[in-house]
């Protein structure tokens, strides 16, 4: 709903429950680790990402979310791609993986291989919104604004599912015009 403070009140009232074990503790730090990522605090996301995976080590979504520090940071590159490859090998209907791997490709071999992927995947995808704002943000680069208009209002659409923030969705479509 673009509002961080809200969205970590929620995951660490969550967080406070003394009914939970390791592995829920290590859940809801993950979550946590996502908000931070949304909102570009990414220095408490790597934090928490690193004490999530102590407990949840083959974690996909912890995989997803360290290849996406990674190219944020525009640093090690190689092994963000291998992760997102594990993810895709792991599960190759995976559309969470497939965004990984368009947010590594973009960064390593450039928009249009990116965009490649991410169109493939948004023909057949019905889920992860990020997918849709990445692929709002390839054709923003290659200048496609309809598309990549089409592409940020299917991530808003599907935006309940907490990997997006719809106020920075809507002033990429502000700034397209």
């Amino acid at each position: 709903n673009g509002n961080k403070r809200q969205a970590l009140k929620i995951v660490e009232r969550a967080m406070d429950d003394e009914n939970l074990d390791e592995i829920g503790q290590a859940f809801f730090t993950k979550s946590r680790a996502q908000v931070h990522f949304a909102f570009g605090d990414l220095k408490n996301a790597q934090k928490d990402i690193r004490a999530a995976s102590r407990v949840l080590t083959m974690d996909t979504e912890i995989f997803s979310l360290q290849a996406k520090i990674w190219v944020q940071q525009k640093r090690e590159l190689d092994n963000a791609y291998e992760y997102a490859m594990v993810m895709v090998r792991q599960n190759p209907a995976d559309v969470l993986a497939w965004d990984t791997m368009g947010c590594v490709v973009a960064e390593r071999e450039g928009v249009d291989a990116a965009l490649d992927i991410l169109e493939r995947v948004g023909e057949v995808a019905e889920t992860c919104s990020s997918l849709f704002e990445h692929l709002g943000d390839m054709y923003a680069i290659k200048g496609d604004n309809t598309k990549a208009q089409d592409a940020y209002m299917r991530a808003i659409e599907l935006a309940d599912d907490g990997l997006v923030v719809v106020p920075h969705i809507e002033r990429k479509i502000r700034k397209l015009k």
